[in-house]
């Protein structure tokens, strides 16, 4: 169930830059910086998802 909502939202926000992009006419350099910036958090998430104590 969780991936179901994980593929789901990813679609979704690649939907979302998507339009930002083509419809509203925003640069890919100026979105660049925001995906760093929210990458960052999501790859703590996805790291520490077993509790991080797992070798």
């Amino acid at each position: 169930m969780k991936s179901k909502f994980l593929v789901i939202g990813c679609l979704f926000l690649l939907a979302m830059v998507l339009v930002l992009v083509f419809i509203f006419g925003v640069s890919f350099k100026s979105l660049l910086p925001w995906g760093i910036f929210l990458l960052c958090p999501l790859m703590h998430i996805w790291m520490m998802r077993n509790g991080g104590h797992k070798h």
